[in-house]
């Protein structure tokens, strides 16, 4: 038997398989924002939330059917969470499902949503919502 000179190397995904599976992460399609409250993580698809309102570290996520969850994130890191084309953060305290929002009051410079709640656009952050609903 002749020996070898240098070491051959295998890579491991090709003897064992399944090594290769364990590293890849799964990647679902899941449309849910995980929120963490005192006594559970609650799943909520994003078509449910009507917006979001910031009170510092702290954020209340305000939902179509008038329940309302408030949860110790920041309005940014509920921002990230959420996809950009369905939401925009409307001023330093709001972020707004855009599927929710009902008229623009031009003299107050307010959206109205669903509910019929107004709730105030920044000056900085006008022209971008303008933008998003072509006007």
């Amino acid at each position: 038997m002749e020996r070898l000179k240098s070491p051959v190397i295998i890579p491991l995904e090709k003897s064992y398989p399944v090594l290769r599976i364990a590293n890849e992460r799964a990647s679902i399609n899941w449309k849910k924002l995980a929120v963490t409250t005192t006594d559970e993580v609650r799943f909520i698809s994003y078509d449910d939330i009507s917006y979001c309102m910031s009170a510092s570290n702290y954020t209340t996520i305000f939902l179509r059917d008038g329940k309302s969850y408030f949860c110790s994130r920041t309005l940014k890191d509920i921002e990230d969470k959420l996809p950009k084309e369905g939401f925009l953060r409307i001023h330093h305290s709001y972020l707004v499902n855009l599927q929710c929002i009902t008229s623009l009051k031009k003299k107050t410079g307010e959206i109205e949503i669903e509910n019929k709640r107004l709730l105030p656009i920044s000056r900085t952050q006008k022209k971008a919502l303008y933008e998003m609903l072509g006007l």
